[in-house]
């Protein structure tokens, strides 16, 4: 089964290699009249020069297609961005970040933390580790982990209108949310070495932040689209 672009180049070829034969074998052995062979030389250019604009309208058709579709993936990771931005950064900032931070405070915020060197769990980290306080902290922490698989499938299923510096940015953001898991699930479990794992923890989530600023700076923009 021909792909539509394949089908496309099928066609020219047939009537270049029809063309040709008309002017190198049929018109010059007299088997095809000259006028005859004039008007059918003339048809098969003119077919040609269809075909090619018909690709051309084809492949113009399939672009903006493709360029709406990249527009939604690009939302989504925006929208799946801002979020782990919104819990993470007040584990490492030391200073508070509103609820809902506009565009121009994350991008500040982002900024500041991507001059970071080294990162220290700041006092609202300890409402989550090692463990939740209440119910809510713990739903709030499952939902952010959460976010990796979100990740994750839209990386699978978009993964050709990605460019590879992005998908390369979203590993990086998967393998720290995944090492940021374990920790919460290792320090629960074992409550003697919840210190050891405090600066591995903030590493991680600078490293997530600080991979967010790279995606911002290749046209990711992380912002709540809906304010």
């Amino acid at each position: 089964m021909l792909s539509e672009k394949e089908y496309w180049i099928f066609l020219i070829v047939v009537f270049a290699c029809f063309a040709l034969g008309l002017i190198v074998w049929l018109i010059p052995s007299k088997i095809v009249e000259y006028n005859l062979g004039v008007n059918l030389l003339t048809s098969s250019i003119f077919m040609i020069l269809t075909v090619f604009f018909l690709s051309w309208l084809s492949k113009l058709r399939q672009d903006r297609e493709w360029q709406d579709m990249k527009k939604q993936v690009e939302n989504s990771l925006s929208r799946e961005l801002y979020e782990i931005f919104c819990f993470l950064g007040g584990f490492v900032y030391p200073d508070q970040i509103s609820p809902l931070p506009l565009k121009d405070e994350v991008l500040r915020v982002l900024e500041r933390i991507n001059e970071t060197k080294e990162a220290s769990l700041a006092d609202s980290a300890y409402l989550y580790y090692p463990k939740p306080q209440d119910w809510l902290l713990q739903h709030n922490l499952e939902r952010f982990f959460d976010l990796k698989q979100s990740i994750g499938d839209l990386e699978i299923r978009y993964f050709n209108l990605m460019k590879p510096e992005i998908r390369t940015s979203l590993m990086e953001i998967q393998d720290d949310l995944t090492s940021i898991r374990d920790i919460f699930d290792f320090v629960r479990k074992e409550e003697t070495t919840e210190g050891t794992f405090e600066q591995p923890l903030a590493d991680s989530i600078l490293h997530i932040l600080k991979e967010i600023y790279m995606l911002h700076k290749k046209g990711i923009e992380v912002y709540n689209r809906k304010q």
